[in-house]
């Protein structure tokens, strides 16, 4: 039974829209915020289930999304609990287009090769900074927009409910979709990025055939098939694709890891030089994915840490409220630790309210987006300046109602002029965290 209905509300802040999804793992819904109106997709996890290991793969899989940031990676905005009933759910942007399934034997070969390459963009990045995603097919790749025949394709990568870093899987019980999962993980084996190039190759040979490879519900006979059986051979299925084409799908469906490409990033390379040789231009990767492929050391974790353990030391201080004031001179690092923390914060089932500094209306802005029978909010400052006097008389609240407001400002300084004499008033708590950089010894 669906855990809300279209006329109904989602944790008090959320009108939904329609139901777009069930599975394992709960809901999804389209729905639009009460107050600021944008539609997002929401993905819901019963009360039921929220307290046990669906509810810890639900709060992963979204502080996983958090920290992968790429294109071709879904984005996720906000985390909570419904405080009425104890449900899980967090928001990402709505994907208006099909699986990539419904395309599955209709693609031409440019455009199929072009897919391919969509596809192992997202992966060659997660496994570049040594993740694993751990499920790869059909449903977990979806299109930002409905494809047209002129148009590039857009997939992208979702649930990332049992993705990890490589080396430290998150649960020891074997866990996937049976039709496309690694002979070595029917065996037991954690999974690795050789695993999620099976999974690809899987999904690859679904795409141009049609078909999976492996057929049937029975677990034990997909089990044997994966560990045993080579797959009908692709051109007995559907004519057309080149034989050195064949050969690279061939050696990321190997049934020993050590004899398939070792990640998603090799398997690309591959793809471009087979390509090259066929004469085939597929189009260059977007600056913004290149951009992403850079890996940045960004904020250390004890500044990171620093940061939340000070809002949540005032969070837990009592019922007076309070403001915490970031000081970080860099404004990129300050705002990536900014976004780390904020996650973390949402994932302890605390709401973070970001207010923009020169609205006329903050505190009337404040008071919209406390969801009734919340206990404690923060409300998120970035670069207030002098601030609005709105934003002076709105920093002077610490109650709205029954919830508790703290005051989260990020700044590159220590604030001054009225803003500053509204904070001297208040309890205050300093944390310098670009002053914490020479304290990083690494994890």
């Amino acid at each position: 039974m669906s855990h809300c209905e279209p006329n109904s509300s989602i944790a008090g802040r959320f009108a939904p829209v329609s139901l777009l999804g069930r599975g394992a793992m709960g809901e999804v819904w389209l729905a639009r915020e009460r107050v600021s109106g944008p539609q997002v997709a929401l993905k819901l996890v019963s009360p039921e289930d929220s307290m046990g290991p669906v509810g810890a793969r639900h709060r992963r899989e979204y502080l996983n999304l958090s920290c992968l940031r790429h294109p071709s990676i879904l984005q996720v905005y906000d985390y909570g609990v419904d405080h009425r009933d104890g449900a899980r759910w967090f928001s990402s942007e709505v994907l208006r287009g099909p699986v990539s399934g419904e395309l599955a034997g209709n693609l031409s070969l440019h455009r199929w090769l072009e897919m391919c390459q969509g596809i192992l963009s997202p992966l060659a990045f997660l496994h570049r900074n040594g993740w694993v995603h751990g499920d790869i097919k059909s449903d977990n790749v979806r299109f930002r927009d409905v494809p047209r025949d002129e148009s590039p394709l857009d997939p992208v990568l979702l649930d990332f409910g049992l993705s990890h870093l490589q080396g430290y899987p998150q649960e020891h019980k074997i866990l996937g979709t049976p039709h496309s999962m690694p002979p070595e993980q029917w065996l037991g084996e954690p999974p690795d990025s050789r695993g999620d190039v099976y999974s690809a190759g899987i999904l690859f040979y679904q795409l141009w055939c049609g078909r999976l490879p492996f057929t049937g519900n029975e677990r034990s006979r997909l089990g044997r098939a994966h560990l045993q059986e080579d797959p009908p051979a692709l051109d007995q299925l559907r004519a057309g694709l080149p034989a050195e084409v064949i050969e690279w799908l061939q050696k990321m469906l190997e049934k020993r890891p050590d004899d398939r490409p070792q990640d998603a990033g090799e398997v690309r390379n591959l793809l471009d030089k087979v390509c090259c040789r066929l004469g085939v231009k597929l189009r260059a990767e977007s600056c913004s994915s290149l951009a992403s492929q850079v890996r940045y050391g960004g904020p250390s974790r004890v500044q990171t840490d620093a940061l939340f353990e000070a809002l949540m030391e005032t969070v837990e201080g009592g019922q007076d409220g309070g403001i915490v004031v970031h000081l970080h001179r860099r404004g990129g690092d300050r705002r990536r630790i900014a976004r780390s923390v904020r996650t973390h914060l949402m994932a302890r089932g605390i709401p973070v309210i970001a207010i923009d500094p020169d609205s006329a209306t903050a505190g009337e802005d404040v008071a919209r987006k406390v969801v009734s029978g919340t206990e404690v909010a923060i409300a998120v400052v970035e670069q207030p300046g002098l601030g609005s006097a709105e934003l002076r008389s709105a920093l002077e609240c610490s109650q709205i109602g029954s919830c508790t407001i703290i005051w989260w400002v990020n700044c590159s300084s220590v604030p001054s002029g009225y803003l500053g004499e509204v904070i001297a008033k208040r309890p205050t708590r300093k944390i310098q965290t670009d002053a914490l950089e020479a304290m990083d010894l690494g994890d």
